[in-house]
């Protein structure tokens, strides 16, 4: 059980000017050392990290600064509800970077706090009543100084932290409580759908958060989404990016993922890329090269021992393979990514050959029932179940 403590509010400090442009070190210089030291280990600084390149959620945008931006005892919480890779940090970081860029109208810095990271207090919470614990100290020091200069940025709440008011999660939402009932307290609570279920339906953050979901992006959004990253990417991994090659990552995600998740593509881009750079496409010949002559060692022995056909054919295959690779090696490199350098990443990520033919299975398959019907006869409730 969590040692018993006061309630203390969370105080209200001055606001100092160009609040977003000071380090976060900056504004625990006068704590004591060891509470300044726990906040620092504890909180981390979101307006000072560069966002990556980030495009579209004009709305969203602008729903989040506008509660942001309310004045004190006004609704000023902001519960996003997405699933994973969505978006949902994302959004949170490019409004924080830009904010300390000055592009918007918000002097605050954005803090992180981790809920799950958190939940590792338990183990420092002082058993003795006379004695404050940490996670006191924490928030009646660093947050009360942070309060009126930060917005709080909260990840991290699952399921199980929300099971009982004994665990950490629990009780640092409950002494944050006040503050927000009484409008004083800024801050981004990151959500899963799951996670949104199990919250209670009469809990304080519903009552004075406003809730935005963060949906999947449309097909064209995930263009845009991919397409804001191209000009880095090309400069840092030193190749053109066809834009045919962003339009079949968003249509394969479509078709075969069956999703369009803004940072999964993002990562399958990247995965192409690391793939196509001149040392990696040279390091992978090497490897089939060397596999392919271990097969064909191993198809020439069976073909000396059966005289078959079928054994010469294949050794006959893997000599005009090998000489295909070695073709590789010695060609220049394409310095380039194309919609068949997606297709065949994806399709081996996801361990799916029909993305590589460009074959949906299931438009195959339904292609298929007239034929089936045609060869399978008297079993036309099977098939049409299949």
């Amino acid at each position: 059980m969590l040692a018993a403590a006061t309630m203390v509010p969370l105080g209200v400090g001055a606001k100092s000017p160009a609040t977003a442009a000071l380090k976060l070190p900056e504004l625990l210089k006068d704590l004591p050392e060891v509470d300044r030291k726990f906040a620092l280990d504890h909180l981390k600084d979101l307006s000072d990290i560069r966002a990556r390149a980030f495009a579209g959620r004009g709305d969203l945008i602008a729903q989040v600064l506008s509660l942001l931006s309310q004045p004190s005892g006004q609704k000023r919480g902001v519960i996003l509800v997405g699933a994973t890779g969505v978006g949902r940090s994302s959004l949170v970081q490019h409004i924080a970077s830009e904010t300390n860029a000055g592009t918007y109208a918000l002097d605050k810095k954005f803090i992180e706090i981790d809920l799950a990271k958190l939940a590792s207090m338990s183990a420092q919470m002082s058993q003795s009543p006379n004695e404050r614990a940490p996670i006191d100290r924490f928030i009646d020091t660093a947050l009360t100084r942070l309060q009126s200069q930060a917005v709080f940025v909260l990840r991290g709440l699952d399921a199980q932290s929300l099971s009982g008011p004994g665990t950490p999660v629990a009780y640092f939402l409950e002494r944050l409580r006040r503050p927000i009932e009484d409008g004083g307290l800024n801050y981004v609570l990151l959500l899963s759908p799951d996670v949104e279920k199990v919250l209670p339906r009469d809990h304080f953050l519903r009552k004075y958060s406003k809730m935005i979901p963060v949906l999947e992006p449309s097909e064209g959004e995930a263009g845009h989404v991919i397409l804001s990253h191209k000009p880095d990417w090309e400069a840092s991994f030193g190749m053109r990016i066809l834009d045919s090659a962003i339009d079949q990552i968003v249509r394969s995600a479509k078709d075969f993922l069956r999703r369009l998740n803004p940072m999964e593509l993002v990562e399958i881009m990247e995965e192409t890329l690391r793939r196509r750079q001149p040392l990696a496409q040279q390091n992978a010949a090497r490897t089939a090269l060397n596999d392919s002559f271990a097969r064909l060692a191993q198809a020439l022995a069976k073909q000396q021992r059966t005289g078959a056909v079928a054994d010469y054919n294949e050794a006959l295959a893997l000599i005009q393979k090998i000489g295909e690779l070695h073709g590789r090696l010695e060609a220049p490199t394409q310095a380039e990514v194309s919609p068949d350098h997606v297709k065949n990443v994806m399709a081996e990520v996801y361990d799916n050959p029909m993305i590589a033919k460009g074959q949906d299975f299931k438009k195959t398959l339904l292609a298929a029932i007239p034929k089936i019907r045609e060869h399978v006869i008297g079993q036309d409730e099977a098939v049409g179940t299949l």
